[in-house]
Order: structure tokens, then C-alpha cells, then sequence
């Protein structure tokens, strides 16, 4: 920063600045740049290098390291008149001055530790180091905002998600359930009509025509109604296949062992804990027997429909589970008129395998999927 002295103005504004000019022309000795005889008093400070006295009317800069009265006058600093008023104005601008001996000084710090530690005290360093640092914690705080921001949406939107595919699976499966039904409904009315309407033609019906077709519609929607309501009644029930059983525990160990073995395979397979009130009952299809080969079926009812869809929508799970998991399996609860279907459609595919392919019907599985009237045959290569 410049020390300097600040110019006034005198009552006599035609009476000649004292400087080294000034004093030089009055004197006659213009060839010295340092003239005698002009000493400062002891009170005013003299310029370090001409001499003359620093008084308020003199443009100079004062050191700034020592700041013990080393002054040193304009004109010997070569400095020109407008740009001293203008480090005037600018108090903090960073030019300074220093006397011969503090310069010295400074170089001599400067050769000794490689760096400026005399005079800047190393602030500007400082401060950038302090902006670097607070622009990295800025930079962080935002990224933890945006992290927090767009994990707090994530959560919102997969829980809307799965809202979503619930209500989406729940509609399909109405709307399957109802597909099937109602074809299956024209179907048989279709197919009992024509018959009896063909037993008439032939003679064989010894009812009139009028009865004989009241008579078919009658037993047809109450077949319908019976096999809908047994399709009602299991809706909410799984089979499970290959679940190991004691056969030499008594019935109490046996269920508390099949009721442990669903509870562990929700929660280890499908990663959904369940509850003993979450199952309404469970009991092995067929009569029981110690020296039985094969663990018997093990059909679960749960108390909630939403419990099974878990278990549904994730069989491709068990083949990819730990070993006592991995080879059980886990089909809906069918009515009997549902599997006399299931069956008639895959003993169709075979044939028509059979037909149609050179490769044997053995070296493949045939699988029934979806629901309704979507349900086809699909068939897989066993693996050796």
C-alpha cells in the first residue's frame, strides 16, 4: 500500500512546489540530482535520497516494511505526477516501496527460503486456499441436497410403483377370471344345446324340444355356479411340492415343521416375513404313510390373497435358492374340472408335437400357462 503525503493547497497558489525540480531551479545546481545545503529540519523528515524535506507540499512515498521515517521524494523515484495522485486514491493498491535496506532484507529472506514471507505474510495464498476449501464444502453440500432430493423421490415413486402393479395385477386377474368364466359358461350352454338339439333331430329325446332346452340351461348354469364357487373358495390357496415331512414325527411336529419350512422360504426366497396368522391353515393332501417314498402335497391357505400374489409372481426364485429350496415347487389350487382341462390341453400339445417335430415328445416338459381364455401350452427342453 502507498504512504504518501497528501498535497494541500496554500493561500498562495503562484508560490513553486518545494520538490527536487523546484529546488534545483531555484538554486542553480541542476545538474546534481541531490542537492546540498537544502537539508530538512530535525523534526521534518529529509527524502533518503536528494535530501530535501518531506514537508506536506512534497510528493513521496514513505517504506512501508520499516515504516521509521525513510522517505524518499517523486522526483528521484522517477514517479510521474498522475500516476502519484492516482496511488493516492486507490489506498489499497498493492504497490510498495521499500528503502534500501529493508530491500536488501528482502532479498536476502527471499534467497534463504525460496518464498516471499517478508512484506505479504503470504495472505493472498491464504485466502485462495480458504475460497478452494469453501468452494468444495459448497460443492458437497449440494451433492448431499441433491442425494437426499432424489432419494426421498425414489422411495415415493417405487411405493407408487408397487401400488400400482398391485391394482394393475389385482384388475387383470378379475378381469381373467371373468373371461374364463363367461367362456366357459358359452361353451358348455353351446355345446349341451347342440347336442340335445341333435338328439332331437334323431329322434332319441322323448321330451318336447321347449323342455328338453330348459332342461340343459338349467343344469349348465348350475354346474357353472358350483365350479365358480369352488374356483372362490381356493383362490387364496397354494400347493407346495417336494416339502420335506418326517414321516416318523406325530401330526403336531409334522404341521409345526411344515409351517416353520413356509415361514423360512418367504422370508429367505421371496424377502417377505410372515406371520402364523397369516396362513389359515395348511394340511398334505393324501392319506399318510411311513413307508411313503415321496413327501405328499402340502396345500396353505393364507388369510390374505396378497400374501399368495408374493409367492406368485416370484417362483422363478426357488430354482435360484438355497438347496432346500430350490427343487420345491408351487401351483395354484385347481379345481378338478380345471385340471381335466389343463390335462386335455397338454395331451393335445403332445400330439401335436408328435405330429409335426421328429424330436421325441419325452425329451420335453409341457407347462400350461396364464389364465382364462389366455391360457396356452408351452413346452421345454429337459436338461440332462
Amino acid at each position: 500500500m502507498v504512504r504518501g503525503r497528501t498535497q494541500t493547497k496554500t493561500a498562495q497558489s503562484s508560490k513553486p512546489q518545494t520538490s527536487r525540480q523546484s529546488v534545483s531551479r531555484q538554486t542553480g545546481e541542476s545538474k546534481s540530482p541531490h542537492p546540498s545545503g537544502k537539508n530538512a529540519p530535525p523534526s521534518v523528515p529529509p527524502c533518503s535520497s536528494c535530501g530535501i524535506a518531506i514537508t506536506d507540499e512534497v510528493r513521496a512515498l514513505e517504506c512501508e516494511r520499516c515504516q521509521a521515517g525513510k522517505w524518499k521524494c517523486a522526483a528521484c523515484l522517477l514517479l510521474p505526477t498522475e500516476l502519484y495522485d492516482q496511488l493516492l486514491r486507490e489506498p489499497k493498491c498493492n504497490l510498495r516501496w521499500f528503502c534500501d535496506k529493508c530491500d536488501n532484507e528482502i532479498m536476502e529472506n527471499d534467497g534463504k527460503n525460496g518464498s516471499c514471507n517478508t512484506g505479504c505474510n503470504g495472505h493472498p495464498d491464504k485466502i485462495d486456499k480458504l475460497v478452494m476449501v469453501v468452494e468444495k464444502l459448497v460443492d458437497k453440500l449440494a451433492d448431499v441436497e441433491d442425494k437426499l432430493r432424489d432419494k426421498c423421490d425414489n422411495r415415493s415413486i417405487e411405493k407408487l410403483e408397487v401400488r400400482i402393479s398391485q391394482l394393475e395385477e389385482r384388475l387383470n386377474n378379475g378381469e381373467n377370471n371373468i373371461e374364463h368364466r363367461l367362456a366357459a359358461v358359452d361353451e358348455n350352454v353351446y355345446r349341451f344345446v347342440t347336442d340335445r338339439f341333435k338328439a332331437l333331430e334323431d329322434g332319441k329325446s322323448s321330451n318336447g324340444p321347449v323342455v328338453a332346452m330348459e332342461q340343459a340351461v338349467k343344469e349348465e348354469i348350475g354346474k357353472q355356479l358350483v365350479e365358480d364357487k369352488d374356483i372362490e373358495d381356493r383362490k387364496q390357496n397354494v400347493i407346495l411340492y417336494k416339502v420335506p415331512e418326517d414321516l416318523s414325527a406325530d401330526l403336531e411336529t409334522r404341521k409345526g415343521n411344515d409351517l416353520r419350512f413356509i415361514k423360512d422360504m418367504f422370508e429367505v426366497v421371496f424377502q417377505k416375513k410372515i406371520e402364523d396368522s397369516d396362513i389359515e391353515k395348511l394340511f398334505r393332501l393324501g392319506r399318510f404313510s411311513r413307508e411313503a417314498e415321496a413327501a405328499r402335497p402340502l396345500l396353505v391357505r393364507f388369510t390374505d390373497i396378497s400374501v399368495k400374489d408374493v409367492a406368485m409372481r416370484n417362483v422363478r426364485k426357488l430354482r435360484e435358492a438355497e438347496s432346500r429350496f430350490s427343487s420345491v415347487g408351487i401351483s395354484h389350487d385347481l379345481t378338478p374340472k380345471q385340471r381335466d382341462e389343463i390335462k386335455v390341453m397338454i395331451a393335445d400339445a403332445k400330439k401335436e408335437h408328435a405330429e409335426n417335430n421328429s424330436d421325441e415328445v419325452e425329451n420335453y416338459r409341457f407347462i400350461v400357462v396364464g389364465q382364462g381364455s389366455r391360457k396356452k401350452v408351452i413346452k421345454v427342453r429337459k436338461q440332462n
